[in-house]
Parts: C-alpha cells; sequence; structure tokens
C-alpha cells in the first residue's frame, strides 16, 4: 500500500492536495511530505483517487472501530493489521462497478 497522491486536474483532489501541502509544511504531516517531492510529481495521481481513498477508508474504519472497542489494555500489537484486514483494504481500491 502506498499514497498515491491526488489528482490536480479534479477540483476537489486538486483542493485536498493544497491542504495536504499545508499541513506538510506546518510539520503536522511530515511523514507524507516524501509523496509530495518532484519524484513523486508533487502529489500528482494524474487519476482520480478520491473514491478510491473512500472505499478504502470504508473497510479500515469499522476494522478500526472494533480494535479500539476491545482494547483492554494498549500494547503495540493491537495496532498491528493483519493479512487479512490489509488485503480487504487493499481489495477495497477496485470500484465495485468495475469487477467482473
Amino acid at each position: 500500500m502506498r499514497f498515491r497522491g491526488f489528482d490536480f486536474n479534479d477540483r476537489l483532489e486538486g483542493r485536498l492536495a493544497d491542504y495536504a501541502r499545508y499541513l506538510i509544511e506546518r510539520d503536522m504531516w511530515e511523514d507524507m511530505a516524501k509523496y509530495f517531492d518532484d519524484e513523486h510529481e508533487r502529489g500528482n495521481s494524474h487519476v482520480p483517487m478520491y473514491e478510491t481513498y473512500t472505499r478504502m477508508l470504508g473497510e479500515f474504519q469499522p476494522l478500526w472501530r472494533r480494535r479500539v472497542e476491545n482494547m483492554t489494555k494498549m500494547t503495540q500489537d493491537q495496532f498491528a493489521l493483519s493479512v487479512e484486514e490489509m488485503r480487504a483494504i487493499l481489495a477495497a481500491r477496485v470500484n465495485p462497478s468495475n469487477r467482473r
């Protein structure tokens, strides 16, 4: 899994990219800065990504919510996703209407 950026030709995604850069410039999202460098097209995916990210987030949120609800004490292991969970999130990248 890796962040692919936002489509700068899409109005909403262009604004999201601007906001991401704003956070990076203020040291709030430093880990993502590498995805906004010249090697990564300054964060331009050249294809719409918002719906993809939304589907992946929709898959992730219930997994995370269950994990947090079932926590009894905080341990590092409780934050790690299983291979099956990661596969489910990755599978959400593909638009169901495009599957054959």
